[in-house]
């Protein structure tokens, strides 16, 4: 059983609950790692953490920028003091991972809105207009993008996320690239021109450093 063994302190007439900042830190972090775990698109996506501040900035090639203000992200769980007596590690561990899903969904719904935004102003949007995703949409959505390659020349593509539909429709259509002569000498063309971009990046990066 989850037993309490909070003990009330009196002081000066008061009746309080003793606290536990290390647990409290303990579950915290708990709490946080599930949430990462439960987290559909960010594993994938580099992160930065920041200890202080509510507000930051995205500084673009062109040399534009533009201010982030950080989404807040919180839940909560709720324990009435008849539950609590009957708990046991599992029904703890349920509800830390009902408010750890309620988390991931909030910074989820944050992350693609953010997306939008700083697409949206940066005018790397690209509509289908209704169609099915085809071979032309992937090479235009490709020619917009940043691509690096590895030390063996292979590119890092952008991953794409995607409901089951138009992600079949991006496999189709990057299985189009890969097997149908015309499309893979188009988009071998174009990863020629993203390799000789992304060679003057590095070595304007190394001239800088």
């Amino acid at each position: 059983m989850w037993h309490s063994k909070l003990a009330k302190v009196h002081t000066k007439g008061l009746h309080m609950l003793p606290d536990y900042p290390e647990l409290k830190t303990r579950f915290g972090d708990f709490l946080q790692s599930r949430m990462y775990e439960l987290l559909g698109a960010f594993p994938p996506v580099p992160k930065t953490l920041r200890k202080e501040g509510h507000r930051g900035c995205l500084v673009r090639h062109d040399g534009s920028i533009q201010e982030l203000n950080r989404a807040p992200v919180c839940s909560r769980i709720s324990v009435s003091r008849d539950e609590f007596g009957a708990m046991s590690v599992e029904d703890v561990l349920k509800k830390v991972d009902e408010a750890a899903e309620d988390m991931a969904r909030q910074r989820d719904e944050a992350f693609f809105k953010l997306m939008d935004e700083v697409c949206e102003q940066a005018g790397n949007v690209l509509s289908a207009q209704g169609t099915p995703v085809s071979a032309e949409h992937l090479l235009r959505a490709l020619k917009k993008v940043d691509i690096d390659f590895d030390d063996q020349g292979k590119p890092f593509l952008p991953t794409a996320i995607a409901g089951e539909k138009v992600a079949s429709q991006i496999r189709e259509a990057g299985r189009q690239l890969e097997t149908d002569p015309v499309w893979r000498r188009r988009y071998s063309r174009l990863m020629d021109l993203k390799k000789d971009e992304w060679r003057a990046r590095e070595a304007d990066r190394r001239l800088v450093g």
